[in-house]
């Protein structure tokens, strides 16, 4: 492949996983919301290691590992820079929020008592106890439906998005399957629309209204966050608070909901987003997709190489982990009577949108809300000989390879920067992957903040 066909393959890889995200076969929205979201493509992989999450502490799991609740909630909160590849800043969701508590009122926001009766009322359908995470066994409901609902968008969109009905044998393919998914996905739209309006009506008057003065919450959410801090179990100076996932135990080998999609280099392109091209996406593998460290005189150096072969055909087992801050008030951002002392100028926490935030130099234009991980890699492709002896000096640590990778995946070796490790077999022209790796971060964009100055 040349250059350009290499990042052609690497946009349609983000497309894919965006359109996947994005696309709406209903009237209830896709997965996430693109106007107010941003992926993130990881490059080379990011290796999970299971035992570093293992039995995570949850609301539900209240005596869970308090390590691997600290190794999570570390592992979650760094915050992304502005640009489709994953890249963390030296700052992170917890030190800016904190900075937040220590906001100053300077315009205060009342509500009616019939706003206050409402938001009241929402709570008690949404929560058993809000501060300690208890969710009402109503809202609960609602949740596992909803999972099922998007769950069975994610199979949809899967096949439906990278299916070319121009092509005979995709045509015949959609018309084998599009009516057993159809089926799937209409039978989770009816479980979870309309059934749970309470729920529903509920969470957009928590999202919109307030049932205390600007002050008052800002009391309560500073309460909550003194509260909430817990000892660190490996530094007996610092203090942090637990970050949860959904599902809580997607680390696992034997976690379920997973969804599998193939990416080809053929692939037409459907979703055509430019985010990944306008915000360097492909930037690191401008000079190859093969990634190699090679120890040298007892050094490690890195170096690109592009892939001979012309068609590449990667499937994958993806499964989307939503993150969960109890902690973190989010209706916080929409206020516009708070400041920060010492002072943040207008926008200094985040600009509101990603153009702003970049000229801004926005401290936290984007919280990290989910990632994407990926399982059961397989990568084959018309391999030259030179592929071939490259995958397989990595994958029998001969020639001097320490790490190989290929585009967003981690293939084989310790990558030096992280010391992740990454394994593979190459059986009969396929790299199959083993273990977890996250593939793709998802970033909520943050409300322009502070409006005060």
């Amino acid at each position: 492949m040349d250059s350009q066909k290499e990042l052609n393959f690497l946009k349609a890889l983000y497309d894919t996983m965006y359109g996947i995200l994005t696309y709406s076969p209903s009237e209830l929205g896709g997965i996430i919301d693109k106007e107010t979201s941003l992926m993130h493509l990881v490059p080379l992989g990011m290796g999970i290691n299971p035992k570093d999450f293992e039995n995570m502490k949850s609301p539900t799991n209240p005596e869970g590992n308090a390590g691997s609740s600290e190794n999570f909630s570390r592992f979650v909160n760094a915050i992304p820079k502005i640009s489709a590849k994953y890249e963390r800043t030296l700052e992170n969701v917890e030190n800016i929020y904190g900075q937040m508590m220590l906001a100053n009122v300077v315009q205060d926001e009342s509500p009616s008592p019939a706003e206050i009766e409402e938001y009241n009322n929402a709570l008690k359908v949404l929560w058993v106890n809000r501060d300690e995470n208890i969710k009402t066994k109503r809202y609960q409901a609602y949740q596992k439906s909803e999972d099922a609902y998007l769950y069975a968008v994610a199979a949809f969109n899967s096949l439906f998005l990278l299916l070319d009905m121009t092509k005979p044998e995709d045509k015949e393919k959609w018309d084998r399957e599009k009516g057993k998914l159809e089926i799937v996905l209409k039978r989770a739209r009816d479980d979870f629309k309309g059934i749970f309006e309470d729920v529903e009506n509920a969470l957009y008057t928590v999202k919109t209204k307030q049932n205390k003065a600007l002050s008052e919450i800002i009391a309560k959410d500073k309460t909550l966050w003194d509260e909430t801090f817990v000892d660190s179990v490996v530094d007996p100076d610092y203090k942090f608070h637990y970050c949860y996932a959904n599902p809580s135990n997607w680390y696992a080998p034997d976690a379920t909901g997973f969804t599998s999609v193939t990416i080809s280099s053929e692939n037409h392109d459907d979703v055509n987003s430019t985010r990944f091209t306008d915000l360097g996406g492909g930037t690191d593998f401008t000079a190859g997709l093969w990634v190699v460290d090679l120890n040298v005189d007892g050094e490690t150096k890195r170096e690109h190489r592009h892939v001979g072969a012309e068609k590449i055909n990667i499937t994958v087992n993806y499964a989307i982990v939503t993150i969960e801050r109890p902690w973190l008030d989010y209706s916080l951002f929409r206020f516009t009577g708070w400041e920060v002392y010492p002072p943040y100028e207008k926008g200094q926490i985040s600009g509101g949108d990603l153009k702003t935030s970049i000229e801004k130099n926005s401290l936290m234009p984007l919280i990290p809300q989910s990632f994407i991980i990926v399982r059961d890699i397989s990568i084959t492709g018309e391999w030259t000989e030179e592929d071939k002896v490259l995958i397989e000096k990595s994958i029998n640590g001969g020639g001097g390879v320490s790490f190989l990778g290929f585009g967003s995946f981690g293939i084989s070796g310790d990558k030096k920067e992280t010391h992740e490790e990454f394994h593979s077999e190459f059986v009969n022209g396929t790299i199959k992957t083993n273990g977890l790796q996250v593939l793709a971060w998802i970033s909520k964009i943050v409300p322009f903040c502070p409006s005060q100055q």
